[in-house]
């Protein structure tokens, strides 16, 4: 992706050791490997004997670790490894799993950073773990979430610009649209990158990083920002065109959800049935108050949910 910033780390202690569950001693090198390259020092569960739940030794080497890697084959997950998630989740370390079958363990491995690739592709996601090193923290106790630690953020500002954009419909409003969107996350504790366009590539405007939501979808966001005129049906013609690009682009790169921030200009707002599951649309209004509470990780899987829904019920793929 080009980015006219990287993302920085976070003031945190450095992530220096990591527990590795894989199906394979060559997979599990591998990523040993991978994290050695990056100064990660790291204990392999398959140093004992493979396939074996849980021992007293294996528990006190994932008690040590700063967080957890492991892999996981088209095939389904070993019984072993099964085991060694649920300790890891249970001892609120961060995880990072490599698997080619995200979605189908979507709805069971949430609060998980996942990387959809294979032991060889792991050249190619370099990027993924870099991020991941910089971002992954020690997640809050199981009663508590990290929207109820973080202070949330005041938008009355955010409210007063929008309503001068609604006011002016000044030429330059998708631009303003688009800054105001960016520093309203911001304003919520997200790291955010801009997107360069150029006319050959198309690209989303914004990749966000919220911890929340990053921790429930399994990585960052694409943000694509729409001041939204005309009549309904050209509104969602043009909406239609958003998401089949975005579906393209999620395909493509380490996010795992599209939101689609609009507004628009009339008082009866544009229609919604363009969702997909990975393609969201959420009006500015909403996203204001979701950002407030705290409440975005919910709202993002209660869309899911509904498209899903909505999809099955038209006969398409789940």
């Amino acid at each position: 992706m080009g980015a006219k910033s990287e993302m920085q780390p976070r003031s945190r202690m450095k992530l220096q050791r990591c527990f590795i569950s894989a199906q394979s001693r060559e997979a599990s090198a591998a990523l040993a490997q991978a994290f050695a390259d990056r100064g990660v020092e790291s204990f392999r569960a398959d140093d004992f004997v493979p396939g074996l739940p849980l021992t007293p030794e294996l528990l006190h080497q994932l008690e040590a670790a700063d967080f957890m890697c492991a892999l996981v084959n088209d095939g389904g997950v070993a019984p072993n490894i099964l085991f060694e998630l649920g300790a890891a989740h249970v001892l609120r370390k961060p995880i990072i799993l490599f698997t080619t079958n995200y979605d189908r363990l979507l709805g069971a491995l949430r609060g998980v950073y996942v990387v959809r690739a294979t032991i060889e592709d792991l050249p190619s996601a370099a990027t993924e773990i870099d991020r991941f090193l910089r971002h992954a923290k020690t997640l809050p106790p199981m009663d508590e979430t990290a929207a109820d630690r973080r202070q949330k953020p005041n938008l009355s500002w955010a409210r007063e610009e929008l309503a001068a954009l609604r006011r002016e419909r000044a030429p330059n409003r998708g631009i303003r649209f688009e800054r105001l969107v960016g520093e309203m996350f911001r304003r919520a504790g997200a790291e955010v990158i801009r997107e360069d366009r150029p006319e050959e590539n198309w690209t989303a405007d914004l990749i966000v990083w919220l911890d929340d939501v990053a921790h429930e979808i399994g990585g960052p966001m694409i943000i694509e920002c729409k001041y939204y005129g005309g009549g309904p049906g050209s509104v969602l013609a043009n909406a239609k065109h958003t998401v089949q690009q975005l579906e393209k682009y999620v395909g493509a790169s380490e996010a795992r959800v599209a939101l689609v921030v609009y507004d628009y200009d009339r008082s009866a707002p544009p229609p919604s049935s363009f969702e997909t599951p990975r393609v969201l649309a959420f009006p500015v209004d909403q996203l204001i108050q979701a950002l407030e509470r705290g409440t975005l990780a919910n709202e993002i899987l209660q869309h899911r949910r509904r498209a899903s829904y909505a999809r099955v019920s038209a006969g398409g793929p789940d």
